[in-house]
């Protein structure tokens, strides 16, 4: 069993084509460039960049969001204890009801740290969602060069994540077939933790089993290996990653223009 990103990209969506190097630095790249702004305007423009950009790459908008809910939850959780536990900054208010007190300037720093994290998790969403496991293994060992005894090894268990999940579904329905199922909050936390420590066995066997297998097909015996699909750099992943630079840019001109832009080191 493999991760697979199909429910979240289109069948030959572009951004599966593109280099998961290239991907990962496209997010170095919009990570240093929302940093480097102090300003919301310039993380608001950046992450509205890549939610029009969805569609574009090849990413169905409702089941990106489905897998991405949490990570809203914690942009608006961010978005409200900043607003509410930040101090006053001597600017004009724009609320105050108790020991609730908003102001301009501490509603402008709350919004600029939650959109700065939502321009940083989009391009990481990008990442996740349209990249194989096996593909980003390839350019790590052939591009980046990567030692391929931490690499692969890392590869098989992550291509072994979903079992984890289809081995809790089975002890569910094998504990719900044998009556033991349901009852009050703390029986279900009692059986969760029973639940945790099967898979945590479970994952050891498994864990097991893999490294013999491994060993038996002789993997680490050679220091050199060859791979059964080439990794190479391609004119989508110059396109790719300049479109990213041009938007990060973009984001900071329109920002100047507009008279918010305001660089960290003033």
């Amino acid at each position: 069993m493999s991760l697979q990103a199909a429910s979240v990209a289109a069948p030959g969506a572009l951004a599966t084509r593109v280099n998961p190097l290239v991907k990962l630095a496209t997010a170095v790249v919009v990570t240093v460039g929302v940093l480097l702004a102090s300003d919301p305007v310039t993380s608001g423009v950046v992450a509205l960049g890549w939610l029009i950009a969805f569609p574009l790459l090849g990413l169905r908008p409702l089941a990106t969001l489905r897998r991405a809910w949490p990570l809203l939850v914690t942009v608006i959780a961010l978005l409200g204890v900043n607003l509410l536990f930040n101090e006053p900054d001597g600017t004009p208010t724009l609320f105050e009801a108790g020991p609730v007190h908003v102001t301009v300037g501490t509603a402008q720093a709350a919004v600029t740290v939650s959109l700065r994290l939502l321009a940083i998790a989009l391009s990481g969403v990008v990442f996740a969602a349209a990249t194989d496991p096996t593909d980003l293994a390839d350019a790590l060992t052939q591009q980046l060069h990567a030692p391929s005894r931490i690499v692969l090894p890392a590869l098989a268990a992550l291509r072994m994540a979903p079992l984890m999940h289809a081995d809790y579904v089975s002890l569910q329905l094998a504990r719900r077939s044998r009556g033991v199922a349901g009852g009050g909050p703390v029986h279900r936390t009692r059986m969760f933790g029973q639940a945790l420590f099967s898979l945590l066995v479970s994952a050891i066997r498994r864990g097991v089993r893999l490294a013999t297998a491994m060993d038996s097909r002789a993997f680490g015996a050679h220091p050199d290996r060859t791979h059964a699909r080439h990794a190479s750099f391609s004119a989508l992943d110059v396109a790719y990653l300049g479109g990213a630079c041009l938007l990060v840019v973009a984001a900071m001109v329109i920002s100047a223009r507009t008279g918010h832009f305001e660089p960290i080191w003033e």
